[in-house]
């Protein structure tokens, strides 16, 4: 029976209540935690400053800190005299006087004095503070009178610069002035020589100066007109114009002789002078293909006086000399239009191209280049120094604009105005480096890397692989030299050529007759 009651209690165990004591507001507990945490602050606060207080002297003798002196801020002095209003002197101003009225603000602190950097003695630049200012003296008035100076308070009548303090705080110089009107060295009272011009006129003077030798080699330069006829697909005739540049290279009463670049005029059906947008004829003189340059002439009959009269022969200078940063003029149509202009300088000018019988002397500048332009690089001088070529770019790097350099043209383009034939002997080298001839046991000699069919040379027997040592008995270092040579003899001479082969790797010497021809 137990044991049923028990079992049956068990069933309804979750209805049984139990019996705890009341609980406390929530508000009391709060209180009390918040005030047991304010009496442990004040008794740590307490101890704190205790061990502090005994432990200070112990811990400074340990540092060495107990000699160390303690340094206090100093008190800032208290002014004792009122501002004196400007124009009066210390003293003169009457007691009871209104200072709000000054057109001066009473100072709050005082200014220390300021040793002047010109005079070496202490100088205060207020009213006010320690350093007298002279009175005026008998007879004197504190007003200013013309032809007088005016005494102003904190200012030293000595005729030496004055030195003034700046709202930043920074101390200002007002130089002397001359009696001439121009300003004065503070240092030495020598006069200073007239204002230097700033960053920007400096900058537009340089382009005004560029300017000017761009007008004056202008002179020499003209627009030439190439007219070439055509036929289209429909059997229709057409023509077309393009311009290039003329440089003018001889004058006289009758002609005129402009060089332009023979790739440019070489198709053309008509060539003309250009001048105020009118045509005059023009016929081609002479011309050399190796060196890309033809030479047109024009009859003066007809032509503008006023042309004429501005005019001139151009100059052309000395290209060897250039160096890398030159700076230099590209005029004529650089960029593609006729009278454009561009400036820049020399990249380089380790470049040599060759030709039949000679070399040339290449160099870039940084100018603009374009396909369709030509034209002339000049120097600040007003001198030519390179013609603008878009022939002799092989192997280079053909965005870059490329001149020829004027020192070897300078006879090509005499001979050309003359109308006279270049000597032929028919050979395309290069020159070759001290090792390579050293190797071959040679102290000089330029390569033959081509020979022309039909030539002198081809007639005589020389052959691709020779090194040319000797002409006529003279070395023969570089090609340029070889044509210097051969410049100074006429066609159908007769030339002795010393020549270096290697036939079945055996190397031997070989003399032979070349009979100079023409072209």
């Amino acid at each position: 029976m137990e044991q049923k009651d028990q079992e049956g209690n068990k069933e309804y165990q979750f209805i049984r209540e139990k019996v705890v004591s009341k609980r406390k507001s929530r508000i009391k507990k709060m209180l009390l935690s918040f005030g047991f945490t304010i009496f442990l602050a004040v008794v740590f606060g307490v101890v704190a400053r205790a061990v502090f207080l005994c432990a200070d002297g112990p811990v400074r003798r340990l540092l060495g800190l107990e000699n160390e002196p303690n340094t206090t801020p100093a008190a800032r002095p208290t002014p004792t005299k009122s501002p004196v209003r400007p124009g009066t002197t210390p003293g003169t101003q009457k007691p009871g006087a209104d200072v709000g009225q000054h057109s001066t603000p009473p100072l709050k602190t005082p200014t220390p004095e300021v040793e002047n950097s010109l005079t070496g003695e202490p100088t205060s630049f207020f009213p006010g503070t320690a350093t007298p200012v002279p009175t005026p003296g008998e007879g004197e008035s504190a007003v200013p009178t013309p032809g007088k100076p005016s005494i102003t308070p904190g200012v030293p009548v000595t005729g030496e610069p004055s030195a003034s303090v700046c709202p930043t705080g920074a101390e200002e110089i007002t130089p002397t002035v001359n009696p001439n009107g121009e300003p004065g060295n503070p240092e030495d009272g020598d006069a200073a020589p007239t204002n230097t011009p700033s960053f920007a006129e400096q900058y537009c003077n340089l382009f005004a100066g560029m300017q000017e030798v761009a007008k004056e080699v202008g002179r020499s330069l003209v627009t030439v007109s190439v007219f070439v006829n055509g036929i289209d697909w429909l059997s229709n005739p057409y023509q077309t114009e393009s311009q290039t540049t003329g440089v003018l290279i001889g004058q006289n009463e009758t002609k005129l002789l402009l060089l332009v670049n023979l790739d440019r005029i070489q198709s053309a059906s008509r060539i003309c002078l250009t001048v105020n947008k009118e045509h005059y004829e023009a016929e081609l003189w002479s011309y050399d293909r190796d060196y890309n340059l033809a030479v047109i002439r024009i009859d003066t009959q007809g032509l503008p006086e006023q042309f004429l009269a501005d005019s001139k022969t151009a100059l052309f200078g000395e290209s060897s000399s250039l160096t890398a940063g030159t700076p230099v003029l590209a005029l004529g149509n650089p960029n593609g239009y006729v009278g454009s202009m561009d400036f820049g300088v020399v990249m380089s000018r380790q470049s040599v191209y060759y030709i039949t019988d000679n070399s040339v002397d290449l160099f870039n500048t940084s100018t603009m280049d374009s396909e369709d332009g030509d034209g002339v690089i000049v120097n600040l001088k007003g001198e030519i120094i390179g013609i603008i070529t878009r022939t002799m770019k092989s192997g280079l790097d053909e965005s870059m604009c490329t001149a020829v350099g004027s020192t070897k043209l300078k006879a090509v383009i005499n001979r050309l105005a003359a109308g006279q034939k270049q000597v032929y002997f028919g050979i395309c080298g290069e020159d070759v480096p001290q090792s390579a001839l050293s190797e071959q046991g040679l102290q000089n000699g330029i390569y033959v890397m081509e020979v022309e069919s039909n030539s002198p040379a081809f007639d005589a027997g020389i052959k691709t692989g020779d090194i040319i040592t000797k002409v006529d008995n003279n070395s023969v270092y570089s090609f340029h030299g070889f044509n210097s040579v051969l410049n100074q003899k006429a066609s159908g001479q007769k030339m002795e050529v010393t020549l270096w082969r290697t036939i079945r790797m055996k190397a031997e010497e070989i003399k032979v007759i070349v009979e100079l021809g023409e072209r």
